[in-house]
């Protein structure tokens, strides 16, 4: 039986939805396929679809919608472009995941680190635009600008981090279970 650009298509379509949904897992070769849409055209994939030409398939799904094609795309083009890019958007973030071989221990030291790194800069800032305020060369419009701008950055930041050394709050032991 010959392959027909309607069955390549449609082939295609539910190749890439198998991607997405975890059904299928394309091989590397497969992969580098999926990064562009002109390449994708160039894929071939034993037992079920052949190589076809960009424009070959662009006439058929730009022309004729296909039934698993959902309402809110105005053509199967534009529903298989965007197949693409989730596969290859999928693919590319499980692989990135496998590679990670970076523990949560230092996952979380490097976000303590960053969370540091801001919390040092907010409070340079901080006391840089407040020195600024006792500048006597510093108009008055500027300086109630400034003044205004401290006042609502600290209401915004006061639990995050202090400006000054601050009293913990007292704990208390809560009771679990059923009331």
């Amino acid at each position: 039986m010959r392959d027909t650009t309607e069955q390549n298509l449609e082939a295609r379509i539910r190749w890439l939805i198998n991607i997405i949904s975890h059904q299928t897992k394309p091989t590397n070769n497969q992969t580098s396929f999926l990064s562009d849409f002109r390449s994708f055209m160039n894929l071939e994939v034993p037992g079920c679809f052949v190589k076809k030409s960009y424009n070959t398939i662009k006439q058929q799904a730009l022309n004729n919608r296909s039934l698993t094609t959902p309402n809110h795309y105005l053509t199967t083009w534009e529903y298989l472009k965007d197949l693409r890019l989730q596969a290859f958007a999928e693919i590319t973030a499980k692989t990135r995941l496998q590679d990670t071989s970076v523990s949560v221990k230092e996952l979380e030291k490097r976000a303590l680190l960053e969370a540091h790194l801001c919390a040092m800069a907010y409070l340079e800032s901080y006391d840089f635009l407040r020195s600024l305020l006792s500048d006597p060369s510093l108009s008055d419009f500027l300086r109630l600008k400034i003044s205004n701008f401290l006042n609502v950055s600290v209401g915004k930041y006061s639990q995050i981090t202090s400006h000054a050394p601050r009293e913990s709050a007292s704990l208390h032991l809560v009771k679990g279970g059923k009331t």
